[in-house]
């Protein structure tokens, strides 16, 4: 059971690291095994004794992204693109998702009083998230030749900043995708043609998975030496990602009754889905 509730988790983690706004990381930590996620990545090639166990955790949530990456993205970006209600809807939902996790972050650690410090990191992860905000405009790529060496550095560069993100509760490493240009280009252009863009796949790949184990070890070297100072970092990450995904949907939002009644409903369902999630035992 603990393993297909392992999948189940890896499933959602994949479906949220395709939307822009919505965190992979966020997912995890909201499912307890953010802490066991990291250390696996950041140590699998340093902890020779724990090697096969980490490549197992690491499997079973990777097969369950992959599964959630194919199964329902089609469905996601259908129902982001459908409607403006269809929209609402679903963004709510995450919301809620996103919602519904931070008391479970605060009640993570014994020491969360704030102090001077804390309240700094707070706004430093709040910042950065507005930041992505501001700079968040998309732009259609206009490079011709795919293959070339600096298109395939500045391809690399994005899938290292992109994977490392990723790893990070309440950043979305899509939506750095969109700030960087890149979004419809990866998404749309090289997955939709994989044949075609192999390479700046494969690099982009090579890239996503050095951000994803290097920033996997600066955050467990955090959560072990400053563990209330980087939750209170990640409660500003997650926060101010709310405001980023309410941005997706304030121009012509629908205020009808049965809008109104789906986000409501949707809003509520992912509050509760996420505080039951967070008293499942950690896996």
């Amino acid at each position: 059971m603990k393993n297909i509730f392992l999948i189940l988790k890896g499933m959602t983690i994949g479906i949220a690291n395709v939307i822009p706004g919505v965190s992979g990381g966020t997912f995890a930590f909201i499912f307890g095994i953010y802490d066991k996620l990291t250390e696996a990545v950041g140590n699998f090639f340093t902890e020779p004794k724990k090697r096969k166990e980490y490549f197992f955790f690491i499997l079973k949530v990777f097969v369950g992204a992959v599964l959630g990456i194919l199964l329902f993205s089609r469905l996601l970006s259908y129902l982001l693109e459908y409607s403006q209600v269809s929209r609402e809807i679903t963004y709510a939902f995450f919301i809620g998702l996103i919602g519904g996790s931070i008391p479970f972050i605060i009640k993570s650690h014994s020491d969360m009083k704030p102090n001077i410090i804390r309240i700094l990191l707070l706004f430093v992860g709040i910042a950065l998230i507005l930041l992505t905000i501001i700079f968040n405009q998309e732009s259609s790529s206009s490079v011709e030749d795919h293959n070339s060496p600096l298109r395939l550095i500045w391809l690399y560069i994005c899938g290292l900043f992109s994977g490392g993100s990723m790893i990070v509760p309440g950043f979305s490493g899509s939506a750095l995708l969109v700030s960087l240009g890149e979004y419809e280009t990866v998404v749309t252009t090289y997955l939709g043609s994989i044949k075609t863009y192999i390479l700046p796949i494969l690099v982009f790949s090579l890239g996503a998975a050095s951000g994803i184990v290097l920033f996997a070890k600066i955050v467990e070297v955090c959560f072990k030496k400053f563990k209330s100072g980087t939750l209170y970092f990640i409660l500003g990450l997650i926060a101010a990602s709310l405001i980023q995904i309410v941005s997706k949907t304030k121009d012509g939002f629908d205020t009808s009754f049965i809008a109104l009644l789906g986000v409501t409903i949707a809003l509520i369902s992912g509050f509760f889905l996420a505080y039951l999630t967070s008293r499942i035992k950690k896996s």
